[in-house]
């Protein structure tokens, strides 16, 4: 037998991209325990926040190698740069960091006056995301890495094609883009606040 799998035409459609993918916010979250001990848990003292595909995920390797870091269950939570995450609220996002009783464990242990990181790169494209990450955590340290917009854009685009986002060729791409996000929200699986769309297409603004 043969079997073909056809995805429904408003997924992949005249703008060459998959809807579905690009609009998924399922995130793997924690286990029961780690939601109901969120508010026992750390908050993040270093946001890296960017820019996508301007060496964050080599910084964070890098810094990760240091004993005084530690990691959250997921290096991106995409939390104050989506409005559909932000709006779970601050106890879903802390689920993902440690406990403080483990970090002064740690500490005793290893010697160190540890920290942890939020390294999400769509925190440095929210218009709120600065008054968000202040709330929460004012006196944290902040990074960002710039890279040639041109390469970051090829190099995002590349990333996209990959994940199976992107379907059109890189000239395509950027002559659909402004449609592309413009019309994100006549999609029948678009949620209001969701900008996965902006963060995993928009190639141009996202490096500038």
């Amino acid at each position: 037998y043969i079997v073909a799998v056809f995805k429904p035409s408003f997924l992949v459609n005249e703008e060459k991209y998959d809807a579905e993918k690009v609009l998924d916010t399922r995130l793997s979250g924690g286990s029961l325990l780690q939601r109901l001990t969120a508010p026992l848990r750390i908050k993040p003292d270093i946001f890296l926040l960017g820019v996508q595909k301007g060496g964050t995920s080599s910084l964070y390797k890098a810094l990760v190698q240091h004993q005084a870091i530690l990691t959250a269950k997921r290096k991106e939570i995409f939390y104050f740069g989506n409005d559909v995450y932000y709006n779970r609220g601050l106890n879903w996002y802390r689920q993902f960091f440690a406990l403080r009783v483990y970090q002064q464990w740690y500490d005793r242990k290893k010697g160190v006056h540890s920290v942890s990181i939020d390294a999400s790169t769509n925190t440095f494209d929210h218009p709120l995301a600065p008054e968000r990450v202040h709330a929460l955590a004012p006196r944290a340290k902040l990074i960002v890495l710039l890279r040639d917009p041109v390469k970051r854009a090829y190099s995002h685009y590349l990333m996209s094609k990959k994940n199976g986002y992107e379907f059109a060729t890189f000239a395509e791409a950027l002559r659909l883009e402004n449609a592309r996000l413009n019309n994100i929200v006549n999609q029948p699986l678009y949620t209001k606040g969701n900008n996965n769309a902006f963060q995993r297409l928009g190639y141009r603004p996202r490096g500038l």
